[in-house]
């Protein structure tokens, strides 16, 4: 990939958020990258497949669309209005009512 085709979107020191335009397949994704991340302190790459999740899930996902603009904009709205921990974002608040039944 060129370089010109990679954005740093911001830097926090010890953590990046990148945009990668790739205009082979043309598709745009985000990354982040760790600093320190390796024993070498060498940025890495993870672009493979994770076995852990099992074939089940594999095949979930290879058939979801990627995460577009719109998402990562609903994100940082939903991020920007959040005053929990990580833990209580994915797993709900206890003190939460409960959602309505379908």
């Amino acid at each position: 990939m060129s370089i010109d085709r990679i954005s740093v979107l911001a830097d926090r020191g010890d953590l990046a958020f990148i945009e990668l335009d790739c205009v082979a397949c043309g598709s745009r994704t985000m990354s982040l990258v760790l600093r320190g991340a390796s024993d070498a302190g060498e940025p890495v790459l993870d672009t493979a497949v994770h076995p852990e999740l099992g074939p089940l899930v594999d095949a979930r996902l290879a058939g979801r669309p990627a995460i577009g603009e719109d998402d990562v904009r609903a994100v940082a709205r939903l991020l920007a209005g959040w005053d929990g921990d990580l833990r209580t974002l994915l797993e709900g608040r206890r003190d939460a009512p409960p959602e309505p039944a379908a």
